[in-house]
């Protein structure tokens, strides 16, 4: 009997096997890369990012996140920002965000949050669902699971009568290339020290 994968919304006890697949695709990411050169340091830093990410932002910040489940198993992970997200920066994400950076023992944490920003500002004008990060274990590459996951949005999309697209940003050309084969178009570029963060939509309606 073939292996069936079910996605659906992800339980706040499933939160630290999140960050595990996070982690593990993130280290590999060329904004990663860039900010922390030493293997031992990307994997500590990457690790609290995420931990951050799923613990803090997602409920402070009103984001969502969705798995991808095999044989019962978490083997995908995406969380996004819905549209019409008002929610505010409070004291508590604050606090959050400095533990992190005193975690973790280098300034170079601060570019994952500067490049946040930057590339946050160019986010489409139309009513969109914004795809923050994906990430898929290495053995379960290739079998459709990253397409499953951004399909679980885009039905939201669809469903949405205010929104008309989705939208992502992507540094790895090899993610752009994907992304493209899966509809999205690059309609912004923005530098970011070394890097080149492109902006890509696909527009649902």
């Amino acid at each position: 009997m073939a292996s069936v994968i079910r996605i659906k919304q992800l339980p706040v006890s499933d939160y630290k096997n999140a960050v595990k697949i996070f982690t593990d695709g993130f280290i590999e990411e060329p904004l990663h890369i860039l900010a922390f050169p030493d293997i031992k340091t990307r994997i500590h830093c990457t690790k609290l990012v995420y931990e951050l990410i799923l613990f803090h932002l997602l409920p402070g910040l009103r984001m969502k996140a969705a798995g991808a489940y095999l044989d019962g198993r978490l083997v995908g992970v995406l969380d996004y920002t819905p549209p019409g997200n008002r929610a505010e920066w409070t004291p508590e994400l604050e606090s959050a965000v400095g533990d992190v950076r005193r975690k973790a023992g280098t300034p170079a944490i601060n570019m994952i949050g500067e490049y946040a920003r930057k590339v946050g500002a160019g986010r489409p004008a139309e009513p969109h669902f914004y795809l923050n990060d994906i990430a898929v274990m290495r053995t379960f590459r290739g079998k459709g699971i990253g397409r499953k996951l951004f399909e679980y949005v885009e039905k939201q999309c669809l469903r949405n009568s205010d929104t008309v697209c989705t939208a992502l940003d992507a540094s790895s050309i090899k993610n752009v290339e994907l992304y493209k084969s899966w509809g999205y178009k690059i309609f912004k570029t923005i530098r970011f020290h070394s890097l080149t963060c492109y902006k890509m939509k696909k527009v649902l309606k």
